[in-house]
């Protein structure tokens, strides 16, 4: 018992930190936009439509409503898609199914705008346009999609695969099979069984989708941020923008200025709003068991079941006719058969086809890296160029990158945990309250990075004075510490939960407090753990506005703490200023391809590749002990006489 009062009150204290921190910061973006209201009016934002007004004179709807159009086809389409090539990757033989998960899995924790970048510049001209210029005003939301469906789609496809081969769905599989079911028909049954991953998979991809700002910056244009929206003929043209895309380019305008940059939290506020329902919604579908209905859905099913029996009685009078009709059915026509085998052949063939197409656009972004890379890193060494092999090129980025993410991700991890473990063991008795509470922590995630960047340089420079001058790398370290608690947080809620959903009757029975679940989690959950963190480190690792604001983006050659420093997000974005194209090409994809090793390395280290290594290294090495011990032996240095003699 004293344990368990221990770890309720250890575990409460998290949650309420966190709670409250992130209850502050919300305060804080809605007094802001409340004042950015008074400063303007409210039927300027609200009650009025201004589709082709320059901002802060745009109204909120225009962007609101592009944000979930644009998110919600593309999350639908990368939904549709990975639950078909989960379905068709499982059918797979070992080898090949193994290569496609790694390959995926290495996709994964590559940045986001590491494959904007990518697409906007090497793959996109391919099509259309040159010098990475998109031909065609209304093709650029079609590339957005796309960006959308390639960082998403690694998320959903892993989530289905490891649901997929489970112990749950071979057992249902096996069941299936055993009634005589082909894989046609079994794998309808597959979206049936699997209600809470599909759910728990739109909640994380939502939030990260509706939050992505710097990944849209290569496909949205007016960089100076004038008209997003020219009218409702070009409502989905070039200009247009999401709401965290127009905040980063409203914030970074030329013609900005602080009270107009103080409208941005006009913009946010809503998608904050939202981002809570959306979450509220999905967590509730995922573990929520309907077994009432309502009265209106009793209602219509007892008119529909009256209306069929009508039916029915009507058109089958004699008991006879049951008998013909079985008789007449297709199924025991020889052409019935046929048609249905070329059916089944045309579904294989399109599934190759579709299965293709998308690897190989996945294939096309890893191996622009690597080419493209390669091209680059070597040119620059056979011509002497290796300014940016110095510590002010590379090696101070890499360092303050590393120094970033080990500091916020190991500052957030105790405290996500414990608090997760408090929401979902110690408030399992107060469901709805559980939910609310943990939709909110969520649902921060989806808040644009910029306001988070406008709230740290508000709490962490111009309040407790955390840099030397307006930017220093521990003010990064805790921007990037804030931001990532409601992420981990949801990632460690719903492990949770779906531990608790799954063993809270044996946990009943065996007497045992769900606090319990903590030990189980620690002991069978750890990979999913790890790989939670795994991604949290990659989410950080594609931040670069926050830590322009924070950290600073001016190089620098010494390691410092309370100064500022590139990192290679920021080097990437910097790079991007520079008047020599060339120059600015060779900087960023030797940046890219650094930091696609960076976060190859620390996947590597979550995921336990390394352990094979240190297995093989360990067998090398002792094997070749052995046999200079014996090649020793046998030559007589450790022989018996030679060693009694010496000691004679």
């Amino acid at each position: 018992m004293g344990r368990n009062y221990l770890l309720k009150g250890f575990s409460s204290l998290n949650f309420v930190f966190i709670f409250s921190f992130l209850a502050f910061f919300i305060s804080f973006i809605f007094y802001k936009a409340v004042v950015a209201v008074q400063d303007k009016s409210f039927n300027n934002y609200f009650a009025t439509w201004n589709l082709a007004n320059d901002p802060p004179e745009l109204s909120i709807w225009p962007p609101l409503i592009y944000t979930l159009i644009v998110v919600f086809i593309s999350i639908f389409l990368t939904h549709f898609t990975s639950i078909r090539l989960a379905k068709y990757v499982c059918r797979m033989r070992s080898e090949v199914k193994k290569i496609i998960i790694l390959s995926l899995k290495i996709l994964s924790v590559i940045p986001s705008f590491v494959t904007a970048f990518v697409l906007s510049e090497a793959i996109t001209p391919v099509f259309f346009g040159i010098n990475g210029v998109i031909a065609g005003a209304r093709v650029a939301v079609l590339f957005i999609i796309l960006t959308f469906f390639c960082t998403a789609l690694p998320i959903f496809f892993l989530n289905y695969i490891n649901w997929f081969e489970s112990s749950e769905m071979k057992t249902l599989n096996s069941n299936l099979l055993s009634l005589g079911l082909n894989a046609k028909w079994r794998e309808k049954l597959y979206s049936k069984a699997s209600r809470r991953v599909i759910f728990l998979s739109w909640a994380v991809t939502l939030v990260k989708a509706l939050g992505e700002s710097v990944a849209l910056s290569f496909f949205c244009s007016s960089s100076n941020f004038t008209k997003p929206f020219s009218g409702l003929g070009h409502f989905l043209s070039s200009n247009s923008h999401t709401i965290s895309s127009m905040i980063s380019s409203f914030y970074f305008a030329e013609s900005g200025g602080e009270a107009n940059r103080q409208a941005m939290f006009v913009y946010g506020a809503p998608l904050v709003l939202i981002a809570f329902l959306l979450n509220y919604f999905l967590i509730k579908k995922s573990v929520s068991t309907k077994h009432k209905r309502n009265w209106v859905e009793r209602y219509f099913s007892r008119i529909k079941n009256n209306l069929n029996s009508c039916v029915e009685r009507k058109k089958f009078k004699k008991p006879v006719l049951y008998y013909y009709r079985y008789i007449s059915l297709c199924f025991h026509s020889e052409n019935w058969i046929k048609k249905e085998s070329s059916k089944e052949k045309l579904r294989k063939w399109k599934e190759n086809i579709i299965s293709f197409l998308i690897l190989s656009i996945f294939a096309a972004i890893i191996l622009t890296i690597l080419i493209r890379g390669k091209y680059f890193i070597f040119g620059n060494i056979l011509k002497g160029y290796l300014k940016s092999y110095s510590a002010e090129g590379l090696g101070v980025p890499l360092w303050n990158t590393i120094l970033l993410l080990f500091f916020a991700v190991t500052w957030s991890l105790p405290v996500c945990f414990f608090s997760a473990l408090f929401a979902s063991a110690y408030l399992y008795r107060w469901r709805r309250l559980k939910y609310i509470l943990s939709s909110f922590i969520s649902g921060c995630g989806t808040v644009p990075p910029m306001l988070w960047a406008m709230f740290s340089m508000f709490l962490f420079i111009d309040q407790m004075k955390l840099s030397m001058g307006r930017v220093s790398i521990f003010a990064g370290v805790m921007s990037l510490f804030i931001l990532n608690l409601p992420f981990l947080f949801s990632k460690f809620f719903n492990l949770f939960e779906n531990y608790l959903k799954k063993y809270s009757n044996t946990f009943l029975s065996l007497g045992l407090h769900p606090y319990n679940i903590m030990f189980l989690v620690i002991q069978d959950g750890i990979k999913r753990m790890k790989l939670s963190v795994s991604d949290s480190i990659t989410r950080l690792n594609g931040e670069s506005g926050l830590l322009f604001l924070t950290a600073g983006a001016s190089k620098s050659n010494r390691l410092t703490w309370w100064g500022h420093g590139q990192t290679l997000t920021t080097k990437i974005f910097a790079s991007k200023l520079k008047y020599n194209i060339l120059e600015a090409k060779s900087v960023m994809y030797e940046s890219l391809v650094l930091l696609v090793f960076v976060s190859l390395f620390i996947f590597s280290i979550f995921n336990g590749m390394w352990a094979g290594v240190l297995t093989f290294l360990k067998k090398f090495f002792k094997k070749i002990y052995y046999r200079l011990y014996l090649k020793s032996c046998s030559g007589g240095i450790f022989s018996l006489s030679n060693l009694l003699s010496n000691f004679s």
